[in-house]
Formats: C-alpha cells, sequence, structure tokens
C-alpha cells in the first residue's frame, strides 16, 4: 500500500511525466513535439484521480 501512495504522489508532479515523456523520446518510442502534451495529459489525469480518490 505504500507503495502505491508513493506513485500517487509522483505521479501528480509535472516532472514525472516530463521525464517519462523526454526518456520515452530519447528510445524513439515518442516524437520529441509529443513531450509536452504527455506532460498535460499526465498532470490532468493525476488531478482527476484525486477529485475522486478518498483521503485515508
Amino acid at each position: 500500500m505504500k507503495f502505491l501512495k508513493w506513485m500517487g504522489a509522483r505521479a501528480g508532479e509535472a516532472s514525472t511525466w516530463r521525464g517519462l515523456g523526454l526518456f520515452l523520446a530519447a528510445m524513439g518510442i515518442l516524437p520529441a513535439d509529443a513531450v509536452e502534451p504527455l506532460i498535460a495529459a499526465g498532470v490532468a489525469i493525476a488531478g482527476a484521480v484525486d477529485i475522486v480518490r478518498r483521503e485515508d
């Protein structure tokens, strides 16, 4: 359960999505111009999850 809380905390940070986007772009999996939309989508999804998630 600690791991899920840790992952949830990281998912809400733009730097996590920026790092993922840059990693995927460096590996040739994601075009370089798709990094910014990935960051925006990731942070939006994390925000939506936070809206419906119950706090412990």
